[in-house]
């Protein structure tokens, strides 16, 4: 599972075939559109910018992007706060984080990886109030 931190980037990679759009859990994207006619006009926007989905199919991107927002996979913060502009991004210029370690799964991180969901089992499975016995 992944999460994507840029609508059109997101939507070029999956247009490529380089992500499955299967595998998106979220895309935390800094656009503003409320609905779908909003997001028509953003992808068109988009289709001639180099960096982001120039040279696509433009039916293929439009119908990523509705699957996208029509399954409540976009979550936009400048709906619920009403800014017209974003701040610099926490990560960067990345476009995908994946949720669980799925790229470079060598033995030390799948060890780690381990650890941690044992861990996390763990804590969980404990009422709180059973805590501080």
């Amino acid at each position: 599972m992944k999460i994507g931190f840029s609508f059109g980037r997101c939507i070029r990679d999956i247009a490529r075939g380089e992500v499955d759009i299967n595998d998106v859990l979220v895309i935390v994207a800094r656009t503003r559109m409320p609905d779908l006619e909003s997001v028509v006009k953003v992808i068109k926007d988009y289709m001639y910018r180099n960096d982001y989905l120039a040279g696509l199919d433009e039916d293929e991107c439009q119908s990523i992007g509705a699957q996208l927002f029509e399954s409540g996979r976009v979550h936009q913060a400048r709906m619920e706060s009403g800014n017209a502009w974003g701040g610099t991004p926490a990560h960067g210029n990345a476009v995908w984080a994946d949720v669980v370690p799925t790229t470079h799964m060598n033995d030390q991180v799948k060890e780690a990886w381990n650890h941690y969901r044992f861990l996390l089992n763990m804590t969980s499975n404990i009422p709180e109030k059973e805590i501080y016995k």
